[in-house]
Formats: structure tokens, sequence, C-alpha cells
């Protein structure tokens, strides 16, 4: 059996224990260290492949997930074995001998055409660049399975890139909807202010919209709590007020800034 060459690259290296510092406020002590040079190159192929899989498997679930506002829950730990069965069904395909490229192109129609183009075009790639690495280290094709690896390493920073576009796209998304559910949660709110904005107008008219906003919080409020909404929809005063006030900003409701500037004052 052939020996393992040795490594050439040195294990350690001596520094000084406080680097930096000026010699009037500490001696200059040495001190040896692990050389991470050598540290790194000593990392099997084998543990490479699978911590970027783990790292490929976390950038997909955060991708999947996206931000932090959720209406509807999601199974993380499904989505998790939706990477494993993808990634697994990849490696099966690359054993059958079908070709790499027929796979990836393959992945982007089906696994993640409904993600984000930058996704779409990265993704599907790099998957398949690891999962050809895999197979070859598999196959004891060491150098083979090292320079695609690299191919696969070439995709990290576009990866990242895209993960954080997803979840930001995602995050404003989740808002928007978040935005539509307050809405029609409150629907009955905006009804009573709108009512109120021409009925309880002052005989001059509303001197602004801030004054009309706290004029009408209570009775809007009140007309609130009486209805079957109370139960389903709680809300404050005080928060009643502040959505009255949001809805006159320009833009927000057009509905609202109709009934306001029908019965503003000239």
């Amino acid at each position: 059996m052939a020996q393992q060459p040795r490594n050439p690259l040195s294990a350690n290296y001596v520094r000084q224990e406080y680097p930096g510092l000026r010699k009037n406020k500490i001696s200059h002590k040495e001190m040896v260290v692990p050389d991470n040079y050598h540290k790194t190159s000593e990392i099997p192929l084998r543990k490479r492949i699978e911590d970027f899989k783990n790292s490929l498997h976390d950038n997909y679930v955060a991708m999947v997930l996206g931000g932090i506002y959720k209406v509807e829950e999601i199974d993380e730990e499904e989505v998790s074995n939706n990477f494993n069965n993808i990634y697994s069904d990849t490696i099966a395909q690359l054993r059958s001998g079908i070709p790499a490229t027929e796979i990836e192109n393959k992945l982007e129609d089906e696994e993640f055409s409904n993600m984000l183009s930058c996704v779409v075009s990265v993704l599907p790639r790099a998957m398949t660049w690891l999962a050809c690495a895999d197979l070859l280290e598999e196959s004891n094709l060491i150098e083979r399975s090292w320079s695609t690896l690299l191919e696969f390493k070439g995709f990290e920073h576009d990866i990242k890139t895209c993960e954080e576009k997803s979840m930001n796209f995602n995050r404003g998304k989740e808002k928007q909807k978040f935005g539509g559910y307050a809405y029609s949660m409150y629907g009955n709110l905006k009804e009573s202010f709108i009512e109120l904005l021409s009925s309880h107008a002052p005989s001059k008219g509303w001197e602004t919209k801030a004054n009309a906003a706290s004029t009408l919080a209570a009775e809007v409020y009140e007309r609130h709590i009486e209805s079957d909404h109370k139960g389903k929809y709680p809300i404050t005063k005080s928060a009643v007020e502040t959505k009255l006030k949001n809805w006159l900003k320009n833009g927000v409701s057009k509905d609202v800034a109709s009934a306001y500037e029908a019965n503003k004052k000239n």
C-alpha cells in the first residue's frame, strides 16, 4: 500500500502573544499556534462536500421559507425533506447515466420554476455541480471531484445574494398581505369613518385631517364595540384614532380622502 505523501505545509507558526501592543505596555512573548493554511488543507474531501451540502440545504430552506412575516405556517421539516429528496434524486439520475446538463434543466423546470428568477438561474446549476462532485468522490475520482467542487464553490456569492433577495421579496409580499387582512378586519371602522366625515362635519367644514380623526374616533370606536366585529377584531380607542389618521394620509385611501375633501373647510 502506497504511503500517503507528507503535507509540505507547516502545521504551526510562531507569533507574538499580544500582537499590535506597544512594547512599553507588555512584553513581546511568543507562542506557537496552528497555521490555518495547513489546517484547511487537511480537511478531507468528503467532509468538504458534506459541509457544502449542509450549507446549500440551509440556503434552500431560507429561500423557501422567506422572511419572518408569515400569514400561513410553513412546515420547515417538510421543506428540509424536500431538499434532501431533490438532492438524492439528482445523485440517482447521475448514477443512471443521465447527462448532468439534462438534470440541471429538469431541476430548473420542475423544482425551482416557482422561485425568483435569480434563484432559478443559480440554484439548479449549483446543486448539479455539487452532486457531480459528490458522485465523483464516491467513485474515488478524487482529482475530478475537487475540480468539480471548485465550480460549485464559485456559486457561493450568487447563492447568498439570491437568498437575501428572496427573503426581502417575501417580507415585502407578506407585509402587503397583512395590510390587506388588516383592511378586511377593520373595514367596518372605515365605513363608519366615511359616513361620519359627512354626517358629523362642522357647519364650516373640518379644520384639519388630524382634527377630523380625533373628533370622530370616539364615535367610530363606540360603533365598533357595539357591533359583531368587537369579538373578532378587538381594538383600543387610541388605535382607532391612529387608523383614522393613517387613512387620511395622502394616497392611503381614496374613499376616505374623497369624503374628507367634500367636507373640509374651504
